[in-house]
């Protein structure tokens, strides 16, 4: 856990930064993909994906390719 609350501010073109403790502590860099998944109105999980790694995009067997350069349907 870290010490402090980490906050971080959207930009009016969408974008953030992932604070240098969090990066560091989840070895976030550049290239790295992120899977974002939504638990309630106002709470989601941010989760790093490993290379190759794949996760699922509807209740089915269909899953999405994690590749190094992003993400990439493979049906």
């Amino acid at each position: 856990m870290f010490e402090k609350p980490l906050f971080s501010k959207v930009s009016s073109k969408g974008q953030t930064v992932i604070p240098a403790e969090l990066r560091d502590k989840m070895k976030i860099q550049q290239g790295s993909v992120l899977h974002f998944q939504q638990l309630s109105i106002n709470t989601f999980v941010i989760r790093v994906m490993g290379e190759g790694e794949s996760v699922a995009l509807r209740p089915t067997t269909i899953h999405a390719k994690i590749p190094a350069i992003g993400l990439k349907k493979t049906f």
